[in-house]
């Protein structure tokens, strides 16, 4: 009797709830906005759990099933599939982080997005760089990233061979590119403090140094090695270029083939003219190969300056005459007048050891001799330009040249009249001996041998002046020639 009167209880209550078009199971009354409600406060709702191979042929759109194998899980029918309900992993709206942390563990050590569109990765983000950073990576919203470490921290972040970018935090180190099989270029050995190496099996093992490129290694502190391997295995040596060596600190390489040679202090430079190295040979020397020359311009539009040619071994200064303007013609004498007054010796510089000596002009003087023309300053009170010195020495010659051409005139005229003298002379003794008047021609003859005398030391005085002519060429030459070797 209990149980019939059970069952007329639970029909009466469906039949209230159908009344009104809805259904509740636990409760008498469903909430209006659905058709079944369940409530239970220990009870779940368990859904109908088949065999993949076990699902409806012909399944209404919206059925939900668990399915038991293959992929365990919740699936419904979506009309046309099958659908994995956790497969699902496209947004409908925004996800809303709400300030708080993406984490492994539910800690504040995840990620975080922020608020300009950036992500941090490891705590929260602050824009300072400090020694105790608190976020890992920074990707920011202008397509820069940070990343943070705290130098002596943690260790490297891969060993051995492969490709990869790596900083390591304990170092301050970065490394990309690629490290070839058995090779330990990138390991906690060769990885200095501050180091930078990128490219294929470079070293940088010094603390602040640089290898770039294929097989280069920068040894110690501060060196520098670029390019095909290139070695800078000095503090503060660099080498660039194709196997380049600078093996001594503060030594320089550069372009093909350039070493040092163990000498310290040097700068090298070569061409790839031959196959051979160009070394350097003392400490604190500058040597240089160029096969086709070399070509110094002291302006923008390279029509001034100097060369030195292939096979050359002074320099040439640029003097095309398409090039100037401007040409003032000079006063011979005046320069010839300047020469014979200026202090042309020997000397030693103060810097230098005393029996390192040198010759040559002072440049004062030659400044305020011929520093100036009608249009401007020539050269400097402290230095000689040796292409403004082969023009002061080219006029002087050349007013040399006009002088001995001018006495060699004269010295013919002065010859040609003694000769004339000489034959009238003799004419007159002839008339002498054949009973002229003698004291008459006496007097002629006393006559023109005083023109004869006075000619004779003309001559004498032409012939010491052309003698001091050559002294002085002599001297322009000889100073030719020191100011060639001193531009040597």
């Amino acid at each position: 009797m209990i149980k019939l009167y059970f069952v007329f209880a639970i029909l009466f209550t469906l039949n209230t709830c159908l009344v009104k078009g809805q259904a509740g199971i636990g409760t008498l009354t469903p909430h209006a906005s659905a058709q079944l409600e369940i409530v239970s406060t220990n009870k779940g709702l368990l859904i109908p759990r088949i065999a993949l191979a076990s699902r409806p042929a012909a399944p209404a759109t919206g059925l939900m099933i668990y399915q038991t194998d293959s992929t365990p899980g919740f699936y419904y029918y979506n009309g046309t599939a099958w659908v994995n309900i956790s497969s699902m992993s496209t947004l409908t709206s925004n996800l809303n982080t709400n300030t708080q942390t993406l984490s492994f563990d539910g800690t504040a050590n995840g990620m975080k997005l922020l608020s300009e569109g950036g992500v941090a990765v490891y705590g929260v983000r602050n824009s300072s760089i400090s020694t105790t950073p608190d976020l890992n990576l920074q990707l920011d919203k202008s397509g820069g990233f940070v990343v943070k470490g705290v130098l002596g921290t943690g260790t490297i972040p891969a060993s051995g061979s492969g490709e990869r970018m790596m900083f390591h935090a304990y170092k301050g180190s970065f490394r990309a590119g690629g490290v070839g099989v058995g090779s330990d270029s990138w390991d906690e050995t060769y990885n200095g403090f501050y180091s930078l190496a990128t490219g294929y099996n470079t070293k940088a093992a010094g603390n602040y140094t640089v290898a770039l490129g294929y097989q280069c290694s920068a040894m110690s502190a501060y060196g520098i090695a670029m390019g095909y391997t290139s070695i800078s295995h000095g503090t503060s040596a660099v080498a660039i270029g194709y196997r380049c060596t600078a093996n001594a600190d503060y030594s320089v390489a550069l372009g093909h083939r350039a070493s040092n040679g163990g000498r310290t202090g040097c700068m090298i430079m070569n061409d790839a003219s031959n196959t051979d190295s160009l070394l350097s040979t003392l400490n604190n020397q500058f040597s240089a190969r160029y096969a086709n020359g070399y070509r110094l311009f002291t302006n923008t539009t390279k029509t001034i300056g100097v060369s030195l040619a292939a096979n050359g071994n002074a320099w040439a200064s640029v003097s095309d005459s398409t090039r100037k303007e401007n040409y003032s013609k000079p006063d011979h004498e005046y320069f010839l007048a300047k020469l014979g007054k200026l202090r042309i010796g020997s000397w030693n510089y103060k810097v230098q050891d005393k029996s390192i000596r040198h010759y040559g002009p002072m440049a004062q003087e030659i400044f305020s001799a011929f520093g100036k023309d009608k249009l401007g300053t020539i050269g400097a009170d402290t230095t000689l330009n040796t292409a403004d010195m082969d023009g002061i020495m080219m006029i002087m010659l050349q007013g040399l040249e006009k002088r001995s051409a001018e006495q060699l005139t004269l010295t013919r005229q002065l010859t040609s009249e003694m000769a004339g003298l000489k034959l009238e002379n003799s004419i007159l003794q002839e008339k002498v001996a054949k009973g002229a008047d003698p004291k008459a021609l006496k007097e002629i003859i006393q006559n023109q041998t005083i023109v004869i005398d006075q000619q004779s030391q003309k001559i004498t005085q032409l012939t010491a002046e052309a003698a001091e002519l050559r002294k002085i060429k002599q001297r322009l030459d000889a100073l030719e020639q020191v100011m060639i070797a001193t531009a040597k």
